[in-house]
């Protein structure tokens, strides 16, 4: 029974370390855009929302890490310079208040790198 116990216990720590240690890798020297406009139900520019890009290592690896932020205008519009993570998971939140749903945008910066560095989510609508 300890035996048993000692092995599992072992093997957990070793699973604990190949995956409790991603690092979440951040490229200080490139910088990609962000940009869209966000409306409501009835399209209609939604001011004052907050983007957020945020990266993580993987799904199992390091916290994620903010990239960059900004807020939309008055007419929707919203621009946002990041910085470049190109780990497993690249993504952007959206969100107003509690007035409507948050939106995520996400990707994979391994697998996908945008033309001219642009994540253009062009129209994005809260509901």
């Amino acid at each position: 029974m300890i035996k048993t116990l000692t092995y599992f216990g072992v093997t957990f720590l070793i699973l604990i370390s190949l995956f409790g240690c991603a690092e979440t890798q951040i490229d200080n020297d490139i910088r990609v855009l962000v940009k869209g406009t966000i409306v409501n139900q009835s399209n209609e520019a939604v001011a004052d929302a907050h983007i957020q890009v945020y990266t993580d290592a993987d799904a199992l690896g390091a916290e994620r890490a903010l990239l960059g932020e900004g807020f939309s205008n008055e007419t929707g519009n919203f621009n946002v310079t990041s910085l470049f993570g190109p780990n497993a998971l690249f993504y952007v939140e959206i969100s107003v208040d509690n007035l409507y749903n948050t939106y995520r945008y996400e990707t994979s910066t391994e697998e996908f790198t945008p033309n001219n560095l642009t994540f253009d989510l062009q129209t994005v609508e809260l509901a």
